[in-house]
């Protein structure tokens, strides 16, 4: 604005220095040229004062608003039709009272605007019949008329329904948006009900249900079938229709024009629900008026899907706008963009998603309305007032409303954060304001029975109960679940359960077993996924135990989580309980993405609830203290099920651009580089199944690896060559190489000749994916071959992001630390992650003629990790997955040993002592220093450890220096590292000697040898000798299957040996005694009795006969299910 500055000064000058050339161009304005500006008072929502030298270069005019009774009194009776000027007096009495009730903070809501809708919408109903429903007038407002064939004037009663309707319209509806409390909204409401009627007269007032509308809102004639009438029962939409030409629930006076788009027979929203019928009937009284109308709720309340319902009932289309921060209007109305494929620097217009949507009349519902910045809502402020245009300055252009356009928006309240802001009153009151109310228990219930009629409609009463009491607890009276709040618990919960028991494939095992009066979980029984949907969410164990008793309180069970999962991970399946979930078959090179994974006992209820997310299609939303495992368990079942991760960690300069993509300069190179890569994965997969193929004729398997390799081989080295020699020209001058050819002739020729190859091998191992993967490729190198560097200058390319990769590919993808990014970047998702949601790409703007909407492979999934410390994000994203709290893992578990003896710290002995040395400080240090240390300090001591004894150091001093740079050096107090080394010495006493000379002296008195001194402290059930990682389940699940069955047993017989050759006494027995030839005897029969189980496995008839028992050394027999059996007990 101040740039203008010289236009407001008495000479009128513009200078252009931005123009550029040799003579600076000046222009003087006009003498008919007139600026004049309008503003609202800074205070509002989003508005700012202007500077003082700006406002001194004005005449600055006040505008008083127009709130004086007399003046309202002249407006409202010149624009109400004659027969209804007597309403002049009862309407402004009660805006009058509204205003005093509600306080001078309401008042300035009440304005001009809403009184004149008020006025429209009676005249509306009054004047024009069923022929003009929905036909927009220029400069008039949407008229709402009377079934076809009616001529009849309207009748008083009728005038005061319409007088009634139009206060709910105006002031009513919005009612909820202000008041926070449910009881205080039913009060409130309550009492302007009884005033709006007090001005209506007796006889009038004696024709209607007064008690219906007192408690309910539904204004009903008592002569008319309430059960037709009223909205609380009846809404179904088929029968509703009988007029082909109008859509409205039947009972209704409020109907719309149908669209041209075909109805569907049925609609997978329940709009028989009382609660739903009264939003129904509130959206479709606001639409008598061509005013947009703006829904507010709680998440989960159905704002979005409700619209969704109406439009495809009434045969409309909708074009959702997801809205954020990032959002301008360039994606709203249009700009120039690149075009593709077009010469080098071309740009041309393309229409944005809202532009287009009001060219051809389309339904737009923009979602999450106050996410976005304040430039953009005000500059739609043409399209939602009286002028319905707006005006595209970079074509010159005005484009008018169509009829059929209508505009919708939603918000969740301004209160609830996640960037939510408020809106200015003058952007507010141009909207017709619709609270959407929360469903009540009964209305749940109708739905949940209308979609899932298998389940026993006792379980379903049983499952709203509790979601409520649980809300009314939590959220209400605050009784737990405190930290971590506030929580949601709405329909999607309960649709999530109805799901889960709906999927259940064992029903027909479980119900049999339930008829059998055992205890298994029946295909009815909720009870099986209360820790996914409501345990696993809390964050205290405090708060998961008073949930899980107020769940036995409500069912009449004594229902307790199994704390031991079962788990088996075979080469087609992962399972943990009764969850399965299938592994694909790909590339494991591409799967070996991580190396130190491990599965843990602490994990299994992780990945058991993440496996039930991952079949659902649901978002996973993983919450926990630094160091929980929440990354890792994601890359361990990625890992497991062969899927391939992508992972993105957010931060707060992180935008929508960065997940969806952007426009770039085109880059051959860089699509020479993606072709190669693609290649190079085909090569490993395919020497993979060659490996592994078993074929009578060997040598025709060696011949295709070496034709392969050896091609493959010659091309890595040409190619390596190509490409430096390109980015030294792409360094030179653009003369220089604006005809030099991505591809040679010499590496074209070596690419045709590998892919003819490998696509013969393809076929020959019949891979007809891989195959059609080649031709793809194929396709693009003779495009490629025939491009010239200097040919794409100046162009432009749409490059995707990182999500969308993933969408269509059908790969998974972690969002790590989203809270550290903006919440409106995430919001910019809400579509993605709605049932059968979709991602529209408007970013990109038309491609051919249409935006981009991606529908979601099959196959993605997407997984959000967060530590609350450092924030939530907004409830709207929370309540669209599945939280899955982590607690901190236990210090003194055998987990992390495991762990330790991943990094490199054997045995039992030594990791428990620094276990035990980090438990005590971990108590010590935090309540002092206020320094957290967590197991991510305990490993980095063990992997500091290794390393300094890799490098020849002694065990003890290892220990020692590694603690000081981990523990010691982290608190401030010189004191208290003091007192860090005294802890250290106490604890470590005497440890490190039994790794020396004493231990020694004592092994040789025991007859076990130095070895067995040694193996003794290192010996570890599941852990050592026999240790399995998680990447070996990915190279191969049955032999890491068995390796990690038969550790039970080699460690029992193994810890027998010992104990036998110290009971000989007198013994001296050296290294060579420790495994004799009884022991070898016993685990040579012992593996050949696992080969055999694994043989019979595979026909899943397992039967242990005497002969493959392993004898013990007493002569005893035991089979493999008592050291299984006997494992717990001594352990």
């Amino acid at each position: 604005l101040e740039r203008l500055n010289s236009v407001l000064e008495p000479h009128r000058l513009l200078v252009l220095a931005e123009k550029g050339g040799e003579q600076i161009e000046e222009l003087t304005a006009h003498p008919d040229f007139r600026v004049l500006a309008t503003m609202n008072p800074g205070g509002d929502f989003g508005k700012k004062e202007l500077s003082p030298a700006m406002r001194n270069r004005f005449t600055e005019v006040w505008v008083k608003s127009v709130m004086d009774r007399e003046d309202l009194e002249v407006i409202s009776a010149q624009r109400f039709r004659n027969d209804l000027q007597h309403f002049t007096t009862p309407l402004l009495d009660f805006v009058d009272w509204f205003r005093s009730y509600f306080g001078a903070n309401k008042t300035g809501v009440v304005s001009l605007r809403n009184i004149l809708a008020w006025v429209d919408f009676m005249n509306s109903i009054v004047l024009h019949h069923s022929k003009q429903l929905d036909v927009s007038i220029k400069g008039k407002e949407r008229q709402l008329g009377q079934e076809e064939g009616e001529e009849e004037k309207i009748n008083e009663v009728e005038r005061y329904e319409a007088y009634i309707h139009g206060a709910f319209l105006v002031l009513l509806d919005a009612l909820g948006a202000t008041v926070t409390t449910k009881t205080g909204l039913s009060s409130k409401r309550g009492k302007c009900y009884k005033q709006l009627l007090s001005i209506v007269p007796e006889h009038i007032t004696t024709l209607f249900d007064i008690p219906l509308f007192i408690k309910s809102g539904v204004l009903t004639r008592k002569q008319e079938d309430t059960t037709n009438a009223d909205m609380e029962q009846d809404t179904n939409p088929e029968a509703n229709n009988k007029d082909e030409k109008m859509f409205g629930l039947t009972g209704s006076p409020f109907k719309i024009a149908k669209g041209a788009y075909q109805v569907p027979e049925k609609l997978n929203f329940a709009l028989k629900a009382s609660t739903t019928a009264k939003n129904v009937t509130r959206v479709l009284r606001g639409m008598q008026l061509s005013k947009p109308i703006l829904l507010e709720g709680s998440p989960g309340v159905g704002k979005t899907s409700l619209i969704t319902a109406i439009a495809k009932a009434s045969g409309h289309q909708v074009v959702r706008i997801n809205l954020s921060e990032q959002t301008d209007m360039m994606d709203l109305l249009g700009s120039d963009l690149p075009v593709e494929g077009g010469e080098g620097g071309e740009f041309a217009w393309c229409d944005g998603i809202f532009l287009q949507a009001l060219i051809q009349g389309h339904w737009v519902l923009l979602d999450e309305l106050n996410l976005a910045s304040q430039s953009v809502l005000e500059g739609l402020n043409a399209v939602l007032d009286h002028r319905a245009n707006i005006f595209i300055p970079e074509l010159g252009k005005n484009f008018e409303c169509p009829p059929t356009f209508r505009i919708f928006a939603a918000q969740n309240p301004a209160a609830q954060g996640g960037g939510r802001k408020g809106l200015p009153k003058s952007f507010l009151n141009r909207f017709t304001t619709v609270y959407v109310d929360e469903l009540g228990d009964e209305d749940m219930e109708f739905i949940v029975n209308h979609i899932y009629p298998n389940i026993e409609s006792e379980i379903l009463t049983k499952m709203i109960r509790f979601n409520r009491e649980l809300y009314n607890k939590v959220m209400v009276q605050r009784q737990f679940g405190v930290l971590g709040g506030p929580w949601e618990f709405n329909l999607r919960d309960i649709f999530r359960w109805c799901d889960l028991i709906t999927a259940d494939t064992y029903l027909e095992v479980q119900e049999q077993n339930i008829n059998d009066g055992n205890n298994n979980i029946s295909y009815n029984a909720p009870e099986k996924y209360l820790d996914l949907l409501y345990l696993q969410r809390m964050r205290t164990e405090v708060d998961r135990s008073q949930v899980l008793k107020l769940f036995n309180q409500v069912f009449g069970t004594v229902f307790e989580p199994n704390p031991n999962p079962y788990w088996h991970i075979s080469p087609t399946h992962v399972q943990i309980n009764d969850v399965f979930i299938e592994r694909q078959t790909k590339n494991t090179q591409e799967m070996m993405q991580y190396d130190d994974l491990l599965i843990l006992h602490h994990s299994l209820p992780i990945l058991e609830n993440m496996i039930r997310c991952v079949n659902g299609s649901w978002m996973v939303i993983l919450s926990g203290n630094s160091a929980s495992g929440k990354t890792s368990s994601v890359r361990l079942l990625a890992q497991l099920t062969n899927h391939k991760l992508h992972e993105f960690s957010m931060n707060s300069s992180v935008d929508t651009t960065d997940l969806l993509g952007g426009f770039e300069q085109t880059d051959l190179i860089r699509h020479k580089r993606k072709l190669i890569n693609e290649i190079e994965g085909i090569v490993v997969f395919i020497t993979e199944k060659l490996l592994v193929l078993n074929h009578n004729n060997h040598n025709h398997k060696v011949g295709y690896l070496t034709e392969i390799h050896s091609i493959y081989s010659l091309f890595l080295k040409q190619q390596k060559q190509s490409l430096e020699q390109q980015q030294l020209q792409q360094q030179q001058s653009e003369a220089n190489n604006t005809n030099a050819n991505v591809l040679d002739e010499v590496e074209y020729q070596m690419i045709k000749q590998m892919i003819q190859k490998l696509k013969e091998v393809a076929e020959y191992l019949n891979e007809k994916y891989s195959v059609a993967q080649l031709e793809l490729i194929e396709r693009n190198i003779n495009q490629l071959k025939s491009a010239v560097i200097g040919s794409v200058l100046g162009k432009f390319e749409w490059i995707d992001g990182l999500l969308i990769q993933a969408l269509e590919r059908g790969e998974w993808i972690l969002f790590d630390n989203v809270n550290f990014c903006n919440p409106s970047v995430l919001d910019r998702l809400n579509p993605l992650l709605e049932p059968q949601g979709t991602l529209v790409v408007n970013e990109r703007g038309l491609l051919d003629g249409t935006v981009r909407t991606i529908v979601p492979h099959p196959k993605f999934r997407i997984f959000l990790a967060m530590d609350p410390q450092n924030g939530e994000i907004s409830r709207a994203m929370r309540n669209r997955g599945v939280e899955i709290f982590i607690l901190s893992p236990k210090t003194d578990s055998l987990d992390t040993i495991l762990l330790l003896n991943n990094v490199g710290i054997l045995g039992k002995t030594l990791p428990q002592k620094l276990i035990q040395f980090h438990k005590v400080l971990k108590k010590l240090v935090k309540f002092t220093d206020n320094t957290h240390f967590t197991i991510r300090h305990l490993l980095h001591w063990a992997q500091l450890i290794v390393e300094q004894i890799n490098r020849g150091d002694d065990l003890k001093l290892a220990v020692i220096n590694a603690m000081m740079l981990v523990y010691v050096t982290t608190p401030k107090s010189q004191l208290r590292r003091n007192d860090i080394m005294e802890l250290f010495e106490q604890k470590f006493e005497g440890v490190f000697e039994s790794f020396g000379g004493t231990a020694v002296e004592v092994a040789e008195k025991e007859g076990t040898g130095r070895i067995g001194a040694v193996c003794k402290h290192l010996m570890s059930v599941g852990i050592w000798p026999v240790f399995v990682h998680g990447k070996d389940y990915t190279l191969d699940s049955t032999l890491s299957t068995i390796k990690r069955q038969s550790s039970l047993l080699f460690y029992y017989i193994q810890l027998s040996q010992f104990q036998s050759l110290s009971n000989r006494n007198g013994s001296n027995a050296d290294d060579s005694n420790i495994i004799n030839e009884e022991s070898d005897m016993n685990l040579l029969q012992y593996y050949n009795f696992i080969n055999k189980l694994n043989a019979n496995n595979n026909n899943n008839n397992v039967v242990l006969k005497e002969s493959e028992k392993v004898e013990d050394q007493n002569g005893e027999k035991y089979g493999l299910l008592y050291f299984i059996e006997n494992s717990t007990k001594l352990d």
